[in-house]
């Protein structure tokens, strides 16, 4: 109210003891103009018709306001994917997780029809539903089959979005029972890659600390886990190669592609070992949650699978016939 009246509303002034006896007379006067209410002289409200609120200049309505910012905070925390369609149903603004989603950026998909974006909607009868909600103003809500992602289906909510158009969003489905089965997968498979000498996994954070090691990734590195726990994969390799697994996990994440590259390993007795590093991020709900991370140990595997040339000792041998090939990242392209 303080806004509106620093913005020089107009229209009648009245006492909150007089408007109380005589409210539907004020009310009347509103309908024309706003009535500011006093109390002890002071400006304490305002009452105004729909109209004139609507209409009224106060900061936190226009974009880069208050309430913009806020509203984009929330937009921006939301695990859902988040799609703002016009009234000709083309993409005005999407959220991080609708970005992630689609594998593309938001200045990249601004002004694109969505069927663009999602074929299957131009013969699907949920098409139905988007132009149901212009039409009626009510909300709908409805299933539809994923081609993007391994979710097989989407659960979408349509509703009447500002400016004549819709707004869309959509969480992936998931059931309780499939994600047991999903946790009872990984948990074996970690207590099968234990025993691998050369093969080891651990999870991250999105920030990239360490979540998680199996028993190999322990023995690899010479720490237990719950001192893994409080370091950053970055913290453990040589200071040459931190800003390459830096870059690699951002684009795991940003991407959503499985991403690889060769790094220098510190391990606890100060010596060094050389490892590969593959890593894929796992999503729920259409957004990043963990990154999950392969690290093979390429002195261990040479040991055990190369064969040697004459002169040369396993390690060697492994050396120089991996020499042709380049660190670089296999998954790229």
């Amino acid at each position: 109210m303080d806004r509106m009246l620093e913005k020089g509303v107009s229209g009648s002034t009245v006492s909150a003891a007089d408007i109380s006896r005589n409210f539907g007379d004020w009310q009347s006067k509103a309908l024309q103009s706003p009535v500011t209410i006093t109390h002890h002289g002071r400006p304490r409200l305002i009452l105004a018709s729909v109209d004139a609120f609507q209409a009224a200049p106060f900061e936190a309505s226009r974009p880069g306001g208050v309430l913009a910012n806020q509203l984009r905070t929330v937009l921006n925390q939301m695990r859902e994917a988040f799609y703002a369609l016009g009234p000709d149903l083309r993409i005005i603004d999407i959220n991080p997780a609708a970005e992630l989603y689609i594998n593309a950026t938001r200045d990249s998909v601004m002004g694109q029809d969505i069927r663009d974006i999602f074929p299957d909607l131009r013969e699907s009868i949920a098409w139905d539903f988007f132009t149901r909600v212009m039409r009626t103003g009510e909300q709908a809500e409805f299933k539809l089959r994923s081609r993007l992602r391994a979710n097989p289906m989407l659960n979408v909510r349509v509703f009447p979005y500002d400016g004549g158009g819709v707004g869309v969003i959509w969480t992936a489905v998931e059931g309780a029972e499939e994600a047991s089965v999903l946790k009872t997968q990984r948990d074996a498979l970690f207590e099968a890659l234990s025993h691998e000498p050369s093969f080891s996994v651990l999870i991250l954070n999105v920030r990239g600390g360490i979540e998680r090691t199996d028993a190999s990734f322990c023995r690899l590195t010479g720490f237990d886990q719950s001192q893994l726990q409080s370091l950053t994969l970055a913290e453990l390799v040589s200071p040459g190669d931190r800003t390459d697994l830096l870059q690699t996990l951002n684009a795991t994440v940003r991407e959503g592609r499985p991403k690889g590259l060769v790094v220098q390993l510190m391990v606890r007795e100060g010596s060094q070992r050389q490892v590969r590093l593959t890593m894929s991020a796992a999503a729920h709900n259409l957004a990043a949650e963990e990154i999950i991370v392969c690290a093979l140990d390429l002195e261990a595997m040479a040991s055990l699978t190369a064969p040697t040339a004459p002169g040369l000792s396993a390690p060697d041998n492994f050396a120089r016939s991996a020499r042709p090939s380049p660190p670089v990242d296999r998954f790229q392209g």
